[in-house]
């Protein structure tokens, strides 16, 4: 009996690591830990976010970028694919590549919840 007391606690233990990319679960806004330029070459940025502790229940990931005239707005989603998930931190990155127009000086903006939760200029010359 205490065996499969064992058995039964590894299976949901281990039910939130399956990872369904096709599931039609909800949408979670990504609080990153990092947002800032990667990387830049000629008019092209590379902005990278980083979270060290992300969910074992994140599945796909989508992006969300819009720009309004020198400003960028950008937030990350991801789908949740289980309801029961580890406690277990698992880290991600995500990185954008952003052309800018012109030389100038630009705003990017990560969004949570329609506000701004990190920002910084970064001046083009």
């Amino acid at each position: 009996m205490r065996i499969f007391g064992y058995a039964l606690a590894l299976l949901f233990l281990f039910t939130g690591c399956i990872n369904n990319e096709e599931s039609e679960g909800p949408w979670e806004e990504i609080r990153p830990e990092t947002f800032e330029v990667s990387a830049q070459q000629g008019n092209a940025l590379t902005i990278r976010i980083t979270q060290s502790c992300g969910s074992a229940c994140w599945g796909a990931l989508e992006d969300r970028i819009s720009k309004d005239g020198n400003v960028y707005s950008i937030t990350t989603l991801a789908r949740i694919i289980s309801e029961v998930c580890t406690l277990q931190c698992v880290a991600y990155s995500r990185e954008y590549e952003i052309e800018l127009p012109a030389p100038g000086q630009y705003t990017f903006r990560y969004v949570l919840a329609d506000t701004t939760a990190d920002e910084f200029t970064f001046e083009l010359n």
